[in-house]
C-alpha cells in the first residue's frame, strides 16, 4: 500500500493530470462516467451547426499556425475530420505549403500508424468511414508534433477519446512526441475521470485560448525546443 501511495504522488507531481489515482475497485464506475461524458459532449458537439463547426474550425486553425511548436515543427501529425469534429484541413494545406512533413493516421489492428501525405487529394475511405492515406510512407518520427482529436478535454490537459486508446497507446511508444489536443471550448469539462493508462495532453487548443502552462506565453518556445531536441535538425 505504501508503495502505491508513493507511486500515486509521483504520477500527480510530474504529470500534473489528476488528484488521485483511481482504485482497481473504481474501474468499473470510472468506465461508466466515461460513458455518460462521451454521450453527453457527442451531443453538444453534434449541435453545432456546420456553420458554426466550420467558423470554430477556421479560428483554431488560425490560433494554431501561431504556435512556435507548430513553426519549428518540421514533422506534424493531423487527422481527418469525422462529423463535427474541429476540422484543422486548411492547417494541413499551409503546413504542406510550408514545406513541413505532415502525416495522417491509419488504423491498423489495436493500433494507430501515420503515414506520410504529399497532398490532401491522396487519401481514401479507410475503417469506422474516416478518410485515410492511400500511399504507404510509414513515419516514425521519434519527436513530431501530433495534433489529436478528442470528445471531452479538461483543465488539466486529460482527454477522452472514443474509447479504443489509440492515441494513448501510439503516445506511449513515442513518449518524446508533442500532444497537442484539439477540440471546440464546449468539448471542455472542469475534470473527467482517468484511468492509470490515459496520457494527458502537453495542451488543449480551443478556438478560444491554449490550455496548458507547458506550452503557453514564453515557455511555449523553450518547451517546444526540449521536446522537439532529438527530432531532426531545423535548417
Amino acid at each position: 500500500m505504501e508503495k502505491r501511495q508513493e507511486k500515486d504522488q509521483e504520477r500527480i507531481e510530474d504529470q500534473e493530470r489528476i488528484e488521485e489515482k483511481a482504485r482497481p475497485e473504481d474501474m468499473g464506475r470510472i468506465s461508466e462516467q466515461k460513458a455518460v461524458l462521451r454521450e453527453e459532449y457527442r451531443r453538444k458537439r453534434n449541435a453545432l451547426t456546420e456553420a458554426q463547426a466550420l467558423e470554430r474550425s477556421a479560428r483554431i486553425c488560425r490560433k494554431l499556425l501561431t504556435l512556435p511548436c507548430f513553426l519549428q515543427a518540421e514533422t506534424v501529425y493531423f487527422y481527418y475530420p469525422l462529423g463535427k469534429e474541429v476540422s484543422l484541413l486548411p492547417a494541413a494545406e499551409a503546413a504542406l505549403d510550408m514545406g513541413k512533413q505532415v502525416g495522417f493516421p491509419k488504423t491498423e489492428g489495436t493500433y494507430i500508424r501515420f503515414y506520410h501525405l504529399k497532398s490532401l487529394q491522396d487519401v481514401t475511405e479507410g475503417r469506422f468511414h474516416v478518410m485515410e492515406p492511400a500511399g504507404s510512407e510509414l513515419l516514425t518520427e521519434p519527436a513530431p508534433l501530433i495534433l489529436t482529436p478528442g470528445l471531452v478535454f479538461d483543465e488539466k490537459r486529460n482527454r477522452m477519446g472514443y474509447g479504443k486508446g489509440y492515441y494513448d497507446r501510439y503516445g506511449a511508444e513515442f513518449p518524446k512526441a508533442v500532444r497537442i489536443g484539439i477540440g471546440y471550448e464546449l468539448q471542455i469539462a472542469e475534470r473527467i475521470a482517468v484511468d492509470d493508462y490515459d496520457l494527458p495532453m502537453d495542451a488543449v487548443l480551443t478556438e478560444e485560448r491554449l490550455i496548458g502552462e507547458r506550452l503557453t506565453e514564453e515557455r511555449q518556445l523553450d518547451f517546444c525546443k526540449r521536446r522537439l531536441e532529438n527530432g531532426r535538425a531545423h535548417d
